[in-house]
């Protein structure tokens, strides 16, 4: 008979524990080997002065054409250097799988690229119980009764687990690309009524209180939980207020409350710690930034020109302090920009300016769903044959 290999829905909580220990161990191991160049990469930038949040990494974010997935800050780190090492131009990785499932070809041997990938991993079922909080055995079995869903599927406790996955540049690869593997058009604020009707969406999405003033200075007060902004017309421009309001909202996503951010209540203990906030910070703006076509219009360069010149300097210190810290940035910055994302998109759906720019009509969205379905029930039906190139 031959061996059949444990799920990880059959293996014993110990073995979990293990393999979730075993994928850390590997992305320590990972990282270390590669820290040090990185690190360097971003230090010949600064001393260019290219701050770190403003360098090529966090540019044009790298993705999976088959997935849709735009890959987060941590790998988009990863897979910027890889493409500096390797001098690749295109922005597209994905699995072997994926590309010899599309009839793509490499050659043998061909070395692929690390990124993270994080997932939630079944523990153990959850169990029922009882009025006095004990769990409830079945009478006939004697066996614990475990929770069910609506739907009669176990329910159970998950554990947030990471391990490396490799991936490929498309350059890496030889045949003919699919056509929905195409560059995305991306769609970009490109006038100041656009822009002010995001900056407004923005202001009005903040969990946090912004209270202006005609004092020229910007900044979060942790105690009060409140955001301290200029007036509109003290800034330069409106994509600098913009930028401006994403840092310090970015900052307000460390309240206990919310994230619970260490760096932000140590912010005045050590350097390292107010430069840790500060990328966190930085690298959420950037993100926004990006995401919504802002630091390519014509008012870019008083966005690049306006960052004060000790943020590099606090960078430095993170650096010198520990290198791998700027993948904890990375990590922290995501969750800051995800949690300002998401009710922000909900005040630019309803926006009459915004809204139909960057949202489409609900028929469009029923429809692309609905293509994309029938296209993975076809691609479900062929045979996965790889093709490697000797």
């Amino acid at each position: 008979m031959a061996y059949k290999k444990k799920t990880q829905k059959f293996l014993t909580k110990e073995e979990k524990n293990d393999m979730i220990s075993s994928y850390q161990d590997q992305i320590d191991e990972h990282f270390l080997s590669i820290v040090d160049k990185v690190a360097n990469y971003f230090t010949e930038d600064n001393e260019k002065g290219i701050p770190i949040w403003e360098s090529n990494a966090f540019a044009n974010p790298f993705r999976n054409p088959e997935s849709g997935t735009h890959y987060n800050f941590e790998n988009n780190i990863l897979l910027w250097f890889a493409s500096k090492t390797e001098n690749y131009n295109d922005k597209r990785f994905i699995t072997a799988k994926q590309g010899f499932s599309e009839g793509l070809s490499m050659e043998k041997g061909t070395k692929g690229h690390y990124i993270v990938q994080r997932f939630g991993m079944p523990m153990f079922p959850l169990l029922k119980k009882d009025d006095s909080g004990k769990p409830m055995t079945d009478q006939k079995t004697g066996k614990p009764v475990p929770e069910r869903d609506e739907n009669g599927k176990i329910k159970y406790m998950y554990k947030r687990v990471s391990k490396l996955v490799k991936v490929f540049n498309l350059e890496q690869f030889t045949g003919d690309l699919p056509k929905k593997w195409q560059m995305e058009e991306k769609k970009e604020l490109s006038n100041e009524a656009e822009l002010v009707a995001f900056k407004n969406a923005l202001e009005s999405s903040s969990e946090v209180n912004i209270r202006r003033t005609n004092e020229g200075k910007n900044y979060y007060l942790p105690m009060a939980d409140e955001i301290v902004l200029a007036n509109s017309e003290l800034f330069r421009s409106t994509l600098n207020e913009i930028s401006t309001m994403t840092h310090e909202m970015a900052h307000s996503t460390g309240h206990k409350d919310r994230l619970d951010r260490p760096s932000l209540y140590r912010y005045n203990e050590k350097e390292s710690f107010r430069g840790f906030e500060e990328l966190v910070a930085n690298f959420s703006a950037r993100a926004m930034t990006d995401k919504f076509g802002l630091s390519k219009n014509e008012m870019s360069q008083t966005y690049s020109d306006n960052h004060d010149a000790y943020d590099a300097g606090w960078m430095r210190c993170v650096l010198a302090e520990n290198p791998m810290l700027i993948f904890e940035a990375t990590k922290q910055a995501e969750l800051a920009y995800r949690k300002i994302l998401k009710p922000l998109e909900e005040k630019i759906k309803l926006d009459p300016i915004l809204g139909e720019k960057f949202f489409p009509k609900e028929s469009e969205v029923t429809d692309f769903l609905t293509n994309k379905e029938n296209a993975l029930k076809e691609k479900s039906k062929k045979q996965y044959k790889p093709k490697i190139k000797s």
